[in-house]
């Protein structure tokens, strides 16, 4: 059973990143360190539930324990530091920063202007890689 002291962070993560993590080719999760987000707020042995779609977050929920916490400037820092265990797949510096800057992209804005937020929003707040180990399925008990 899980110590009770942890806290537990609830976060969408989308396919195929969350199959990465569940499989282990993926063991960090890349985020910008934005104020008042889950991720400004997570600790070392907390467990993080990810789940794929916010909408039906009671399907296909996975657990996590958070093993390591790292800071960075930039989401090119990062995959610098860790490679493909941060983006499988993903060969280059200039890729990794493409995905980072238009994923979650809708159209409520240009392509030009979500990228310009984004990159902004990573100048100004940086980023955080979260090192995770895979515990095992979780149900919402409703």
């Amino acid at each position: 059973m899980e110590n009770m002291d942890k806290k537990y962070h609830f976060k969408e993560v989308k396919e195929p990143h969350l199959g990465n993590l569940i499989l282990g080719s993926k063991t960090v999760e890349g985020r910008l360190y934005e104020p008042f987000s889950v991720w400004t707020e997570i600790k070392i042995g907390d467990y993080l539930v990810m789940f794929p779609n916010r909408y039906n977050m009671c399907i296909n929920c996975h657990m996590f324990e958070v093993i390591g916490l790292y800071r960075a400037d930039t989401f090119a820092d990062l995959y610098r530091i860790f490679g493909e265990k941060l983006l499988p797949g993903i060969k280059t510096v200039d890729d990794c920063i493409n995905l980072y800057y238009t994923v979650g992209y809708n159209d409520s804005c240009t392509i030009k202007e979500y990228i310009e937020k984004r990159k902004n929003d990573e100048k100004k707040y940086g980023v955080i890689g979260v090192e995770v180990k895979y515990l095992r399925p979780y149900s919402i008990q409703m």
